[in-house]
């Protein structure tokens, strides 16, 4: 499990996604590849057949601490104003 988190490689472009970048920093963790593979499917709008992308994940992989800080950053370019809404609990949890 360590080693394997050791072991991840940056499947993403720093150059294109400098914010993830600081995110990582800030938050002392690393994107790993299938957060980055689901946040960019969820981004683009559209799976591989065409329709609207629906995923489902276990309890630990980052859905609300990772994957979803991911994609407001991308979304918050200086035009859109991001505001994800979840429970009270749900939040308070993930940012502590």
């Amino acid at each position: 499990c360590c080693l394997q988190e050791l072991l991840t490689q940056r499947t993403w472009d720093v150059s294109c996604h400098a914010q993830w970048l600081v995110f990582e920093v800030e938050g002392r963790l690393q994107i790993r590849p299938a957060q980055h593979t689901l946040a960019r499917t969820l981004l683009d709008g559209s799976g591989p057949d065409g329709l609207a992308p629906i995923a489902q994940l276990n309890m630990g992989e980052g859905k609300t601490r990772v994957i979803l800080p991911m994609m407001a950053l991308e979304l918050a370019d200086g035009k859109h104003l991001v505001r994800p809404h979840g429970s009270a609990d749900t939040i308070s949890d993930s940012v502590v």
